[in-house]
């Protein structure tokens, strides 16, 4: 199983874990045990909202409403323990997303106050971001 950055996937929801979109936004490739996730979250009104990156319906084929990426929700994991979430069908591949789209989810990432600074450090260390 070949894991790259761009890859989205939606997790099993579970106990008092949703389902998400989730977008791998390191490079796998460059770095199997830090692997910065993060997901994509509607846009509700009266929700407090992370403008850093908002995607619209069509950008991607699970968007459905106005969404946004949610930076405070940023997770570190590594390659085995994703292969081991498909392995065990609580991950499932979806469409990846554009070049263009991973640039803005990245550099929101860099933008929001909501991002905490070590996952910022990892994607200036993997050589992504400025």
């Amino acid at each position: 199983m070949y894991l790259r950055a761009g890859n989205a996937f939606i997790n099993s929801e579970s106990g008092f874990i949703p389902s998400h979109l989730w977008f791998i936004l390191s490079d796998p490739a460059k770095d199997s045990e830090h692997v910065l996730i993060v997901n994509a979250t509607s846009a509700f009104h009266g929700r407090d909202v992370d403008s850093s990156c908002i995607l619209k319906p069509g950008e991607h084929p699970f968007i459905r409403h106005e969404s946004y990426i949610f930076y405070d929700g940023t997770r570190q994991t590594t390659s085995q323990k994703l292969k081991e979430g498909f392995e065990a069908e609580m991950l499932r591949f979806q469409e990846s997303v554009s070049d263009e789209l991973l640039l803005r989810m990245r550099t929101g990432l860099m933008q929001s106050s909501h991002t905490e600074e070590r996952y910022k450090a990892l994607l200036r260390a993997q050589g992504l971001v400025p």
